[in-house]
């Protein structure tokens, strides 16, 4: 913030006097060369904004400040905040996909210690290991300007293999979908295309495959998918994906049908020669 502000000229301190509207300093200029010397105090509040502090690409992902799990919009400087960063589908960052500046024009590096003035990754626990999340960093006095390079994600191949339970393979047959991003394909397709590193890809049986089978099983690498009732789903990991899709027969329904007797036609009342029944069979 400014203390004061001092004009002075070639003969000394400027008198004509200096007025503050408004948070501004007004004077008259004088008639000769002036200097204009602002002198400026350090805040003795804490409290840092964080309106405006994040820079990114919006269409590549989303993020937010967080302290204790619950987003903040501002925090006191010595405050450990956290920066929680979600990448869109196709998009993905690393641990170094981020410049956090100090409003005084340094930058904070990355480290192993916030309270050397370090930002840490955050990794958390996502059910199919430790992902990264975000960073952590002593709020610096004055605030931090954060940008967040969201990049492409890298693609790879699906493989896949369908069997029954008895161990029969039947690959090729029709029977099974795999679907991500507005893609649809079924096990006929020799190439599924190239999905980006955490798509989400779902596993389904085709029509023709709900008429014949149950969608028993499914797993990629050998780690079972979530079962979604209707379908089976997984995020794309960062290799080629290999699924493996165990279905079982149904047991077939059984077809009923009634057996009727012959019986004694009415007086007078015949049937053609190729319908008639044997003689034996007719009630007397």
């Amino acid at each position: 913030m400014i203390d004061k502000v001092v004009l002075t000229t070639s003969g000394g301190v400027y008198a004509g006097g200096i007025e503050y509207i408004g948070n501004q300093y007004y004077f008259l200029m004088p008639d000769t060369d002036t200097t204009c010397t602002v002198y400026l105090k350090a805040k003795t509040t804490s409290d840092v904004s964080l309106t405006g502090c994040l820079i990114y690409d919006k269409s590549r992902g989303s993020a937010n400040f967080e302290m204790g799990g619950t987003a903040i919009g501002s925090c006191k400087a010595g405050d450990t905040v956290m920066v929680r960063a979600t990448a869109a589908e196709g998009f993905t960052y690393g641990p170094d996909d981020v410049i956090i500046t100090r409003a005084d024009g340094g930058t904070l590096t990355s480290g192993t210690d916030v309270n050397a003035g370090n930002f840490v990754p955050v990794y958390e626990d996502k059910g199919s290991g430790a992902v990264l999340t975000g960073w952590i960093f002593k709020m610096p006095q004055g605030g931090v300007n954060v940008e967040i390079n969201f990049k492409q994600s890298e693609a790879n191949a699906i493989e896949l293999y369908v069997s029954d339970d008895t161990g029969a393979v039947l690959t090729g047959n029709g029977y099974v979908s795999v679907q991500y991003g507005g893609n649809n394909f079924t096990d006929i397709s020799g190439d599924f295309g190239k999905v980006p590193y955490g798509s989400a890809v779902t596993v389904s049986l085709t029509d023709l495959g709900k008429s014949l089978y149950n969608l028993t099983k499914v797993t990629v690498d050998g780690v079972t998918c979530e079962n979604r009732v209707n379908f089976f789903g997984f995020y794309m990991p960062n290799t080629t994906a290999k699924i493996t899709v165990v279905l079982t027969a149904k047991t077939p329904e059984p077809t009923s049908f009634k057996l009727y007797s012959s019986y004694e036609l009415p007086a007078g009342f015949s049937l053609p020669e190729r319908f008639s029944a044997p003689a034996k069979l007719l009630r007397t």
